[in-house]
């Protein structure tokens, strides 16, 4: 579970990160078109996407994990007949 929040935090980061370089390309966009620059952002807007779609399944994948404790204790919990701290 604790890798699993670690892995969901670092991507936080790199999309904090990545999002935070957008930005800053975004300002740096003149009237004429630079082709590296273009190419740059088109990267990092997909870079971006991909990140997203990777917190959402850690997310969700937390959310499974946290669910299974939950189902474990409540089972400790009914065999023992106390419950789980």
């Amino acid at each position: 579970m604790k890798s699993v929040r670690e892995l969901h935090n670092d991507l936080a980061w790199q999309l904090d990160d990545t999002q935070f370089l957008l930005r800053d390309l975004y300002a740096h966009r003149e009237g004429d078109t630079d082709p590296l620059l273009e190419r740059e952002i088109a990267r990092l807007e997909t870079l971006c996407a991909s990140l997203e779609e990777r917190l959402h399944h850690e997310a969700q994948r937390i959310a499974q994990l946290e669910d299974g404790v939950a189902a474990m204790r409540g089972e400790l919990e009914r065999i023992a007949g106390l419950p789980y701290v």
